[in-house]
């Protein structure tokens, strides 16, 4: 899918600029014809007026369980999946948003939405000739931080339009307990 989308942004600039070429959009006179602002697919993937191409949605990693699956741990592919787009895809502009646990009885609705940027992140799969970390020993007291699924949609609707979100994978919740 996110082949197929960089292939349609690729062709669409490609066909933009030949059309401008070949004697502007729409057969416009010469006398009329302005410079037409770029498309959103045309402009930098820095440009804050660029909308995002790709929302990730996701869970924080301690929100479920690791297991395994035939095609590895779960938790791992998760991540693979986080970091496709930065790593496979990077003319794309994207968002990968890490809910907490949803929690629709004990959470109240429009809460406020807190967020924490996932920064420097160690691999859960560590490269090929490296051995696995051992197992830190667990935390005494955690915290459990828990969001209602219309906070997770709200948040959602946020991440489109909120440039704070783009290019970044973010923790989002909105109760925490612990």
């Amino acid at each position: 899918m996110l082949g197929a989308l960089k292939t349609f942004k690729t062709e669409s600039i490609q066909r933009n600029r030949q059309l401008a070429a070949f004697g502007g959009r729409g057969g416009v006179p010469d006398d009329e014809e302005k410079v037409a602002p770029k498309s959103d697919m045309e402009k930098d993937k820095n440009d804050i007026t660029r909308g995002v191409d790709f929302l990730v949605v996701s869970s924080c990693p301690d929100a479920l369980s690791d297991f395994e699956t035939p095609f590895g741990a779960f938790l791992d592919i998760k991540r693979q999946s986080e970091d496709m787009i930065p790593d496979q895809f990077p003319s794309l502009k994207y968002s990968v948003l890490q809910f907490a646990t949803f929690e629709d009885n004990f959470v109240k609705e429009d809460l406020e939405l807190k967020c924490m940027e996932v920064v420097n992140e160690p691999p859960r799969i560590p490269p090929e000739g490296q051995e696995q970390r051992e197992e830190e020993p667990p935390k005494k007291r955690r915290k459990v931080r828990r969001i209602n699924r219309r906070d997770a949609a709200r948040a959602v609707g946020e991440a489109l339009v909120d440039t704070e979100y783009h290019n970044k994978k973010v923790q989002i919740w909105t109760n925490e307990v612990g």
